[in-house]
């Protein structure tokens, strides 16, 4: 079992510092890390991804509707519910009764939603269509999780 706070921060050394003849003092039993015996600072990834903690979540993308802005299944995105959607934005969206993940353009006959993979479907979004904004897309990590 891994526990996550073990992993929470992450050390950087600049480029310039690394040395093949890095390592560890011998009583330690886990991987190596480059420059720990150098004086580096600790980069908490939670804290380069998230600005508002209190309206950010991360969801796993199953489908490859934004293929073509990089995101492909597999892909953990970062989604800001406080960021306001703007035209272009890449957002989670409630349409219909299901989640999905679409590129937001905002027209001036109202809003669509595209869909950039495989045939670039647009929907546009009708007043009387059960519809809302979960998040924009703020960043997304390019990782893979067993689930």
């Amino acid at each position: 079992m891994v526990i996550f706070e073990e992993y929470q921060t992450v050390p950087v050394i600049a480029l310039s510092d690394m040395d093949p003849y890095m390592q560890l003092h011998p009583k330690h039993q886990h991987f190596p890390i480059p420059g720990e015996a150098f004086a580096f600072f600790r980069l908490d990834l939670s804290h380069a991804l998230i600005k508002n903690p209190a309206e950010t979540y991360f969801v796993q993308a199953t489908e490859d509707a934004l293929i073509e802005e990089g995101i492909i299944p597999g892909d953990v995105l970062v989604v800001d519910r406080s960021m306001e959607a703007k035209h272009g934005s890449m957002v989670v969206a409630f349409l219909e009764g299901e989640f999905v993940l679409r590129k937001l353009l905002i027209r001036p006959h109202g809003l669509s939603l595209l869909k950039a993979h495989p045939e670039k479907e647009l929907v546009d979004i009708e007043p009387e269509m059960a519809f809302g904004i979960w998040g924009v897309i703020r960043d997304y990590l390019q990782v893979r999780f067993e689930v």
